[in-house]
């Protein structure tokens, strides 16, 4: 294919007297298109021009790019009916301040560096391409997105105000989201495009917003390096075949306050019914506050989260509870044992072996009479201090059984 050589002004010439540009390639490698310098025209079509730059601004004519080649498109200030670039090799795409009823970006490179919408009002956009390395959205006015990308490194919705009557469908391969100073009341839904297998995600970062009918779903944060929900509204977030870190540094890195960000993970996980998902982050959650009590110094939170801890593994462990409570039953019921022995409260023989030991249920009862032995009519002191420790740990582990046995069957 035989290219034209020609220079800026000679296009635009071409552009004014309505003659087509066709395999054309612009001599100075930057050609700007600005309404002054132009015709009133209904419709410019470039068809396979090749350029660095092509800028464009104030326009108020349609706008149609096909199998293009240009490094970086810039577009400001237009107000038409129709953007359509279409087949086309782009860098670097920027929409600033413009207005338009439908923008089709249908772009062929492989990789391009730069996706980028600021401040503009489009009725509706579609965007159709291989990967972007950042698609960067900054304070628009869009009532209908749509993209459809295999992988945008990137994701950064900033400034934006998404109304009801709006909606914005991303459905991509994203390795970074970042979501800052939203609010939105529309419908905005971020969804892996693998079928098979979900995209493993390695930041997700949301801020100051309110993400009222925001949904991520088939994507895959279990090696995510940064998860952050940040003084921000997330009740209506909604989480659909998503997988979650078990890494408590995935919540923690780069996070003041990172049990903040666990807990509004967990009630959102309790509000959409994901039984096992909310066991996990639950876990985590409380680790990290045991881990802030311990930096902080708190005892008594030390304590209650610690035992917690220790006793079933933050309520989620019920068997565990449960054998930690015989085995402490066993050990407080010995020590007695041992000391009424030694003190003759108890005679060391068979029957009295028989007896005691097979009272031993009994005094697991936890309702029995405070300081009452079962088979005994008198207790020594040290008998009754080890009967009273033991049955305050014996009750303490009663409830977490319980509470570890609850949240069991509500699984």
């Amino acid at each position: 294919m035989i290219m034209e050589e020609l220079t800026e002004k000679e296009i635009l010439d071409k552009i004014n007297n309505q003659i087509p540009i066709r395999n054309v390639r612009c001599q100075e490698g930057r050609l700007r298109i600005i309404q002054q310098h132009l015709n009133e025209l209904g419709n410019i079509e470039l068809n396979n021009l090749h350029v660095d730059h092509l800028f464009i601004s104030g326009m108020s004519s349609d706008l149609t790019l096909i199998e293009c080649s240009i490094d970086k498109i810039s577009i400001n200030h237009v107000s038409n009916k129709l953007i359509n670039v279409n087949s086309t090799k782009v860098d670097e795409l920027e929409f600033r301040n413009t207005k338009t009823d439908f923008v089709y970006l249908d772009i062929t490179k492989d990789n391009t560096r730069l996706l980028q919408f600021v401040k503009n009002e489009f009725n509706k956009c579609v965007v159709r391409h291989y990967r972007l390395s950042r698609f960067y959205l900054l304070g628009n006015s869009i009532d209908q997105l749509n993209i459809g990308v295999s992988l945008i490194q990137t994701l950064f919705i900033d400034q934006t105000r998404i109304e009801s009557n709006q909606r914005y469908d991303i459905v991509a391969n994203i390795d970074d989201i970042r979501i800052q100073s939203i609010h939105n009341i529309g419908i905005v839904f971020v969804q892996g495009k693998s079928d098979r297998s979900q995209h493993l995600v390695k930041e997700l970062f949301i801020k100051n917003s309110i993400c009222g009918n925001l949904t991520l779903s088939n994507l895959n944060f279990s090696r995510v390096s940064l998860f952050k929900l940040d003084k921000s509204v997330t009740g209506d977030l909604m989480l659909f075949n998503v997988s979650l870190s078990n890494d408590i540094r995935a919540y923690q890195q780069s996070n003041k306050d990172p049990d903040q960000t666990l807990n509004q993970l967990q009630l959102i996980l309790e509000h959409m019914g994901y039984k096992s998902d909310y066991e996990k982050i639950h876990r985590l959650y409380l680790q990290a506050r045991l881990n802030a009590a311990i930096e902080s110094g708190d005892k008594p939170q030390i304590l209650s989260l610690g035992f917690h801890k220790w006793s079933s593994n933050y309520g989620s462990d019920w068997l565990w509870a449960l054998s930690i409570t015989f085995t402490l039953g066993v050990l407080f019921y010995s020590l007695i044992l041992f000391l009424g022995w030694a003190s003759g409260v108890l005679i060391y023989d068979s029957a009295s072996i028989s007896l005691t030991v097979g009272e031993f249920f009994n005094w697991m009862n936890p309702i029995r009479k405070i300081y009452d032995f079962p088979g005994l009519e008198r207790l020594s002191l040290p008998m009754i201090i080890v009967d009273f420790v033991g049955r305050v740990f014996i009750l303490a582990m009663y409830y977490q059984v319980v509470a570890a046995f609850r949240f069991y069957a509500k699984k």
